[in-house]
Formats: C-alpha cells, structure tokens, sequence
C-alpha cells in the first residue's frame, strides 16, 4: 500500500470528507509525522521482531555487497539494527561472535564481529581477511523506513502489516490533539487491538514452521 492510499483512509475517518488534500496541505504533512511515530511504537512493541523488517545485504542497496582481497573491515547497510548469526562470503560461512570474543579467537579461525550501533552504523570485520573477491551476505534485521514530511509525495509503500494499525494510531493521534477524548480512546484502542493481531500473526509463523527462532545460544542466521 502506498502512503497516499493510507492517507485517504486516514483522512475520511478523521474528517468524513470525499476528496483528501494533497502533499501541500498541513495535514499531510502532520499524517507522515504521526506514521512515523505509529513506526515508532511498532518498533519498540514487546521486543518483537517483524518478519517484514527482515532484510539480506545483497537487497539491501547500501553498505559493501562484495569483499576485496586482504580487506578485513566492510560498511553494513544504513538501516540494520541487528545483524545474523552466519556471514557467508562467497559459499563460505563466517559465524558472528561478540565483539568482546575476538581477542580470545585463533588468528586463523574464521569468525565475523559487529562494532558500530544503529545511530552511526556499523562495521563488519571479517576473520580472516578474503583472499578473493566474492559476494559478501547476510541477514539482518533492519530498521523501519521513515517517511520525510517535507518531501513525501505519496508513492512510498508503507512497512508490512495491517493498514490499520497505522491509520488507527495516526488517528488517534490527531484527535488527541483536538482534545477529543472519547474519539481517541477508541481509535488507541483500534490501533492496538489491530498491532496485537499483528504480533499474533508474526510469531505464528506458516504451519509448522514458527517465525521465532530457538535460542540455541548461537544467534539466529541463514
């Protein structure tokens, strides 16, 4: 679903007219505002993780995507929050330690580690360094797409799962700033109940087969 499509259900409910504003009206702008803080919540619900946040660094369209010979240190992409358990370079699998562990590791043991966090990004350094050039991957799991106020014109896909909890929490949001109470109670509620259902269906995984990995003490990966 587009931004634009959301908006229109948004602003029907919130002011039962026929024809939304477009870009250039206030309201759009406070909308992509209050979607981002919908992103917000959703990031922060319970500590779940989105199967739809899930990313690999050959998609993901920034950070380095292949290795270079006797490198040892790569850009990971701008929006990771959290990387993997396995690194795979070429066919070759690297598995990722703590930070802290590599100091403790052989020379010629092959593990990865992280530093860096998700406000500056992080570096991937690789044990030990390629001796080739090959395609360099992993999954990890990524941070939520922002939507600019300023310059959103209304063609970006909204992040996964239900329409309705975004546009129950962006209106809930404005009634509260128009000190409706009664209205907002219910649309908090609707928001909720709609990211409750999202959870539900995000943990349930496909029929045997759960979305949530076993810690088996080794981290999730590939």
């Amino acid at each position: 679903m587009q931004f634009k499509e959301l908006f229109e259900i948004f602003y029907t409910k919130f002011r039962g007219e026929e024809n939304p504003p477009d870009n250039t009206d206030p309201e759009w702008q406070i909308a992509v505002r209050n979607y981002n803080d919908a992103l917000q919540r959703l990031s922060n619900y319970d500590d779940t993780k989105w199967e739809f946040l899930y990313q690999t660094n050959q998609n993901a369209g920034t950070g380095d995507m292949n290795t270079t010979i006797s490198q040892t240190n790569y850009t990971c992409p701008d929006d990771m929050y959290e990387i993997g358990g396995i690194v795979k370079v070429g066919t070759v699998e690297y598995p990722v330690i703590q930070t802290y562990q590599a100091q403790v590791q052989n020379s010629t043991t092959k593990y990865a580690y992280l530093t860096g966090d998700n406000q500056t990004g992080f570096t991937l350094t690789l044990n030990p360094a390629p001796t080739s050039v090959e395609t360099l991957d992993y999954t990890y799991y990524r941070t939520p797409v922002r939507l600019d106020a300023t310059t959103e014109n209304g063609t970006s896909i909204i992040e996964g799962g239900d329409p309705a909890f975004y546009y129950n929490s962006m209106l809930a949001q404005r009634f509260l700033d128009n000190r409706n109470f009664p209205a907002y109670q219910i649309a908090k509620k609707d928001a909720e109940t709609a990211l409750q259902g999202m959870r539900l269906k995000n943990n349930s995984g496909s029929y045997f087969s759960s979305w949530i990995m076993p810690d088996d003490g080794a981290g999730w990966g590939v």
